[in-house]
């Protein structure tokens, strides 16, 4: 058992010197940024790209590998593992000693509920969301958790992350053959979820100056949703 880091940088401060961070930046990632029309997904991936490039040294395109469903792994395969996620005005980076996936998603009270539960929640967690007190973070918990889950596996959503009952899942579950661990956690208004295959220590922390000479600086995230991890 390790120590897992979840790591987590504002992208709007990079705005302000974009040519420079580019430096950092291997060229798949570049040409990812470029392909987005939007600042703010430029943004987002570029945070991505540098968080990866500062804290596991990933400069060059061959430094990844890039499985068949998209999750990318270091070419050393024994580790550490990684995963990222990205929304709002975040991009954050998990690494660990075991297989993991992380899922960042902000609170969006204007989706359509109602629509979207339908697709991602089994008719036990439905159950369960009907006597939850606020039916949308139940269900934005629910969907972190399985994204979660769905990386970490590498098969996507569409893999059977959406059958499992996750909300429920204080003690280890099996999926493709392996254990996870499962965490959920709120920073701010922010959700945070975590599947992974040996659970360890967990240490959260804001990254400043991602460019020059990152600093971390500790977090301590709510749980509301009390589960293995």
């Amino acid at each position: 058992m390790g120590t897992i880091k979840v790591l987590l940088a504002r992208v709007a401060p990079l705005a302000k010197d974009l040519s420079r961070a580019r430096l950092y930046l291997p060229a798949y990632r570049l040409e990812k940024i470029d392909r987005y029309k939007k600042e703010g997904d430029k943004l987002r991936s570029l945070a991505a790209g540098l968080l990866l490039a500062r804290f596991l040294g990933v400069r060059q395109d061959e430094d990844l590998i890039i499985e068949p469903y998209g999750k990318p792994v270091l070419r050393a395969k024994t580790g550490p593992f990684f995963s990222l996620s990205h929304s709002g005005d975040y991009a954050a980076l998990a690494i660990g000693p075991s297989p993991l996936g992380l899922d960042l998603e902000r609170d969006r009270p204007d989706l359509k509920w109602p629509i979207i539960v339908a697709q991602i929640l089994t008719p036990f967690e439905l159950h369960l969301m009907s006597t939850y007190p606020n039916p949308p973070k139940f269900a934005l918990a629910a969907f972190t958790l399985k994204e979660s889950l769905a990386k970490a596996t590498g098969a996507g959503l569409s893999g059977g992350a959406l059958t499992l009952n996750v909300m429920t899942a204080t003690d280890p579950i099996f999926f493709k053959g392996q254990k996870w661990s499962l965490g959920h956690y709120l920073v701010g208004d922010y959700n945070l979820a975590l599947s992974v295959q040996e659970p360890g220590g967990l240490q959260f922390f804001e990254v400043q100056d991602l460019i020059d000479n990152p600093l971390l600086t500790p977090l301590t995230p709510q749980i509301i949703f009390p589960l293995a991890l």
